[in-house]
């Protein structure tokens, strides 16, 4: 991923949604594969780099040709950027010459996104949406609380007994991801209202600490959770305590039982145990990572006990969220954000809409009074001052929120 310009992902067939009225017809579905675990491993690359973008490969297989509808993309594009994704591009919009008799040519995986498909028409009410979007979702920084390991060695170890080559595939999840504890414990934060990225072992090395910040590339984050796991580098446990040591909270669910490969491999698992000796008031683990995260003042975003789904953005000290309602029902009333004393702007990606917020502040939250109903989305950006005026956003006026 990181080797990447952009790191990239993709999705593949059609995901479920509550929202009613939503058409997924059983006879012609692929069962999609856009887990957003798995679609944060491109994100995460992206925001510990420091880079900005991080694009997606989209809609392959979403339905049979010519029957997706607009309404089917929608939330598959919501999820992507939910997960991190901010340059999104389809898959595909097929060149077929004036020549080829209708329907034309067609690429296999394909919506068929061109002049040939009935969507073709308003096509760019959808393209319009996913630009107002991605325009807010590649403004500053990615503002996620937590850094989670990404336990790598335990997964060669389990899976490549027997053969020399081992792919992360996007069909084959349920082998290599959603069994793991790794798996379990993202799940775990996320559904709490956690923002998460994974890190691996080289860019642990890397890390530093600022006021109890762990940095990666001048993005900061509050804590690094090392999930359940069985091996690890001992050069990846010394930076670890060494971070520690340093003021960051590292949070550790278990404590590694060994190191991985053959090279010294004795040597070096007795080093790890006397460093886990030396040092076992710095590394106990915790029974309730979700508890010891709170007893540190690092607190989810409760927003989501509403059903909200979120991503957030920071900008020069301020927040953009972005909130879409996959639900059955309406949410209509006060929802809080992690952000104290704010005044907040409401803007309407599809329609561009915007205007200043009911809010009740409080040190630590700000509440803000919305009604989103299924399917909807908005974004609040969060101000010191109440500066915006009720009215229709320009595509240049939308630059204020850059």
């Amino acid at each position: 991923m990181l080797a990447a310009d952009i790191p990239e992902c993709e999705t593949f067939g059609s995901m479920p949604f509550d929202i009613p009225g939503f058409r997924r017809e059983k006879e012609d579905i692929r069962e999609g594969d856009a887990d957003p675990v798995m679609l944060k491993f491109s994100s995460s690359a992206t925001h510990i780099s420091g880079k900005n973008l991080v694009s997606s490969e989209t809609f392959t297989w979403l339905r049979e040709h010519f029957k997706a509808t607009l309404s089917q993309c929608k939330p598959e594009a919501e999820d992507l950027m939910l997960s991190g994704i901010n340059h999104i591009f389809l898959h595909g919009s097929t060149y077929s010459p004036d020549r080829a008799a209708w329907p034309g040519w067609q690429f296999y995986a394909s919506v068929n996104f061109n002049a040939n498909n009935s969507i073709w028409e308003d096509a760019p009410s959808l393209f319009s949406y996913i630009s107002n979007c991605q325009s807010l979702l590649r403004q500053g920084k990615s503002d996620n609380e937590l850094l989670l390991y990404w336990p790598i060695f335990d997964t060669w170890d389990k899976y490549q007994k027997g053969t020399l080559f081992f792919e992360f595939k996007i069909h084959s999840l349920q082998e290599w991801l959603h069994p793991t504890s790794f798996y379990a414990s993202t799940k775990k934060l996320m559904n709490k209202g956690y923002g998460v990225d994974f890190i691996s072992d080289n860019f642990i090395a890397d890390a530093k600490v600022v006021d109890g910040k762990i940095i990666l590339n001048g993005t900061a984050f509050k804590a690094l959770v090392i999930p359940p796991t069985q091996k690890m580098p001992l050069a990846t446990l010394q930076k670890l305590i060494e971070l520690k040591k340093a003021g960051a909270n590292i949070i550790f669910e278990s404590l590694p039982e060994s190191v991985p490969g053959f090279n010294d491999y004795k040597n070096q698992e007795k080093e790890l145990q006397n460093l886990l000796s030396a040092n076992n008031e710095l590394v106990k683990p915790t029974s309730d990572v979700l508890r010891t995260l709170e007893s540190t003042q690092i607190y989810p975003e409760t927003l989501v006990n509403t059903g909200l789904k979120f991503t957030r953005r920071n900008v020069d000290g301020e927040k953009i969220y972005y909130l879409v309602n996959h639900t059955t029902k309406t949410i209509d009333g006060f929802v809080p954000i992690q952000a104290g004393n704010k005044e907040v702007i409401i803007l309407n990606p599809l329609t561009k809409e915007f205007g200043n917020a009911i809010v009740q502040k409080s040190a630590n939250t700000t509440l803000v009074k919305i009604k989103i109903v299924p399917g909807e989305s908005y974004f609040l950006k969060t101000e010191n001052t109440a500066s915006q005026k009720n009215g229709i956003i320009t595509n240049q006026s939308l630059m204020q929120f850059h």
